[in-house]
């Protein structure tokens, strides 16, 4: 199988600064996003050190196995919380994360936040990751009651992120990658402004992992592009 990839991320319309960060790096079979949490401070650092420690972690601790990338993100965590809260101590630091490790026919996702993973394969389209809000998490309960002491703000509250606490609860996903498969990893300035419909339909027509980025790139921006935005595409064929 060969993989092809591509990412990249806009400021956007809207902010003043740049949050999101992405990677994309074949020879090491990392790919994904993170996105800067807005009511922390120094979100473009938490999420860019974020990715640094995580590259420079799988690099001495690179077999690939699925409880590796679960203590190479658990350990740049720890980094991430301990230098957050040497720059801010009254608050920290925090982002999101969405990482995918391949190592040979497996794609192996860490996430935590509402950034998101999604594939494509075939006609099939589906969202790989669950969001990690407020509101998600009182939708995934066996009996959806709304909370009225909440403000409806507080429902697009992360409920999880990397560099907040000492220690990250993470959703941990296997897929076994097939000829065709095409991977998108995003933070929420995609799935905010575009449907499931229209990406499904950019990802179908793209001719490589960076015409699918550069269209839905473009997509954002025709929208008004409210938030940062960080896109990585993964081609298998």
């Amino acid at each position: 199988m060969k993989i092809q990839s591509f990412g990249d991320t806009h400021i956007g319309r809207v902010r003043s600064s740049n949050q999101d960060a992405i990677i994309a790096e074949e020879a090491l079979g990392l790919f994904g996003v993170a996105d800067g949490i807005g009511g922390l401070p120094d979100g473009a650092f938490a999420s860019s050190r974020a990715l640094d420690l995580i590259r420079h972690n799988c690099e001495v601790n690179a077999s690939g196995e699925a409880s590796d990338l679960a203590w190479v993100v658990r350990a740049a965590n720890r980094q991430l919380y301990e230098e957050g809260r040497h720059r801010h101590p009254a608050t920290g630091v925090g982002t999101t994360l969405t990482l995918a490790s391949l190592s040979e026919e497996q794609m192996i996702i860490a996430h935590a936040g509402d950034s998101c993973a999604m594939l494509l394969r075939g006609t099939d389209f589906r969202r790989l990751t669950r969001e990690h809000t407020v509101a998600a998490e009182i939708q995934g309960r066996p009996v959806a009651v709304p909370d009225e002491s909440l403000h409806e703000r507080s429902f697009h509250t992360l409920t999880r992120c990397l560099g907040e606490s000492e220690e990250v609860d993470l959703d941990l996903l296997k897929v076994q990658i097939r000829t065709g498969d095409r991977f998108l990893f995003a933070t929420d300035g995609l799935t905010k402004v575009c449907q499931r419909l229209e990406l499904q339909a950019h990802l179908t027509d793209a001719l490589s992992a960076r015409d699918a980025v550069i269209r839905l790139m473009r997509a954002v921006l025709a929208r008004g592009a409210p938030d940062n935005v960080g896109l990585v595409a993964v081609f298998v064929s």
